[in-house]
């Protein structure tokens, strides 16, 4: 049963049916509960022109941080140097020679980390290798590529998720982000159902998971 729009305020009002997963098997057209949300149109917000003494301006660092210190690795990492005998005892372990490219190892090769510090690796001999200098740059290059492969991905997903999301007031987030089922959206004309839309079906898909035919717009 279609709930009641009496509670919207607006001479045309509007009712769009937001996209939700439909369960598996494909249920019936017929939706028999629905949330009811009722859209406003989005005003922008006043920037003050007054600010409290000391107050630090959005997007802006305080003055006791840099951009520098904020770019500091939290986790865990127990970096040490090793003695001349434990690096001794992996190029032993390897006959000499290089574990990447089976040369003769020279006498400036490379211990290295076979999983990085960074990524959870420890300080075990069972986790270092002797390098060749090439060998070693090869490999620390292409790990740096990867990780900033990865990093660069899960940066640009986050921020298009935020961009969706950016300038909507809280009746449109609320229709965006509502997990409850079924929803409908009662809203006049300029209130943004077309955006709402949009953006809740591409929050099914990305955050909840929801594979896209499961989606009913």
């Amino acid at each position: 049963m279609r709930p009641p729009l009496s509670s919207v305020a607006h001479p045309r009002v509007l009712v769009a049916t937001l996209g939700f997963a439909l369960p598996a098997p494909l249920a019936s057209p017929a939706v028999s509960r629905c949330c009811t949300i009722a859209l406003c149109a989005a005003t922008p917000r006043r920037r003050s022109l007054s600010s409290k003494p000391g107050a630090v301006p959005p997007g802006a660092l305080p003055p006791s941080l840099t951009a520098d210190e904020t770019n500091v690795y939290a986790g865990e990492i127990t970096a040490r140097v090793l003695s001349e005998r434990e690096k001794k005892i992996v190029a032993y372990r390897q006959q000499y020679k290089c574990a990447g490219c089976g040369c003769l190892l020279p006498p400036t090769h490379q211990i290295d980390h076979i999983v990085p510090l960074a990524l959870g690796g420890t300080n075990g001999l069972t986790n270092l290798q002797a390098l060749c200098v090439r060998c070693h740059v090869r490999k620390t290059r292409g790990q740096r590529h990867d990780m900033l492969s990865s990093r660069t991905a899960r940066e640009a997903a986050e921020l298009s998720s935020l961009q969706l999301l950016r300038g909507m007031n809280q009746q449109q987030l609320a229709a965006v982000v509502c997990a409850d089922g079924p929803l409908r959206v009662a809203a006049g004309p300029g209130t943004g159902k077309t955006r709402v839309l949009t953006a809740r079906i591409a929050h099914l898909v990305e955050e909840a998971r929801v594979p896209p035919q499961r989606v009913l717009a």
